[in-house]
């Protein structure tokens, strides 16, 4: 069953750089919040260390320590947890979702979300490859004005879609442009991916199963929605093609200029200026003409 939990008054965490990607205050505050629950103190330590620094600086120590806490006791065999609460600015709410590790979560995750009337504003994800561990962290809201969620059916669609056994769910997703896709080695056959594009029901669910088609595993996501735009960032293990993702999304490889050159040039400068390699197909088209 899917519960739904009042949130946590949230504290801004201290600039002062810790181990672990998390500010030093904040690191110590999540092991003082976990310090009255069960997880044994070599779990926390293993959870803080070997998560991506992108999805631990995502929330206050408090939600970090809220989704690090469902990761104990261990999941028996084809469980998957997940707790929702709402936002205390009333924005929507916060999914938290933990299952073993497998290719296709995301994908199944967003799928699953939107099968459910529920557009992901953010979202954020860190696997634990040693442990075999996923913790999601996703916020969403109605697609459209409507009654009250109901969660008993949104936590049955997350359990059957994220339990294995069959392919998850498809989502009926319309390609928009412009799409802005720049891509950065990694190392060790890891791409760190940034695509932009509008934002819309089935986007996040349209990128993650492109990548599980592929044979590419989301390894981190962070994924953020403003102002009409989306902005999503995908440490991804395989190789990808940055031009087939664009036009994946754009539904076109040829587009107008204005929006993927700026949208294109930032996106590549945050990923590595030099480094990345700037991929919208809707530009290269145009300026191949």
């Amino acid at each position: 069953m899917l519960r739904a939990h009042a949130p946590r008054p949230a504290r801004n965490a201290l600039a002062t750089s810790g181990p672990y990607g998390l500010p030093m205050a904040a690191a110590t505050e999540v092991r003082a919040l976990l310090a009255g629950t069960s997880l044994p103190d070599d779990l926390v330590d293993s959870l803080l260390e070997g998560a991506s620094p992108l999805w631990l600086l995502g929330q206050a120590p408090e939600q970090v320590a809220a989704d690090l806490a469902l990761c104990h006791p261990p999941l028996r065999s084809g469980e998957v947890r997940v707790i929702a609460h709402p936002l205390g600015d009333g924005s929507g709410h916060k999914v938290s979702v933990v299952t073993p590790d497998r290719p296709g979560l995301l994908a199944g995750s967003a799928g699953a979300l939107a099968g459910s009337g529920l557009t992901i504003t953010a979202a954020a994800a860190s696997t634990w490859a040693q442990a075999g561990l996923a913790v999601q962290r996703l916020v969403v809201e109605p697609a459209a004005p409507g009654p009250p969620i109901d969660w008993e059916p949104v936590g049955a669609r997350l359990r059957a879609s994220l339990a294995g056994g069959s392919a998850g769910p498809r989502v009926g997703f319309t390609p928009c442009p412009p799409v802005a896709v720049s891509c950065t080695d990694h190392g060790v056959d890891r791409v760190v991916v940034s695509v932009r594009a509008p934002d819309r029901v089935g986007l996040l669910w349209a990128v993650a199963s492109w990548f599980e088609e592929r044979g590419c595993n989301i390894e981190v996501a962070n994924v953020d929605a403003e102002g009409g735009t989306a902005t999503d960032t995908f440490v991804v293990h395989g190789p990808v093609d940055a031009d087939a993702l664009a036009t994946h999304l754009a539904g076109r490889a040829r587009a107008s200029l204005p929006w993927p050159i700026t949208c294109g040039l930032s996106t590549g400068l945050a990923v590595g200026r030099g480094a990345a390699r700037l991929a919208t197909a809707p530009l290269r088209a145009a300026l191949r003409r």
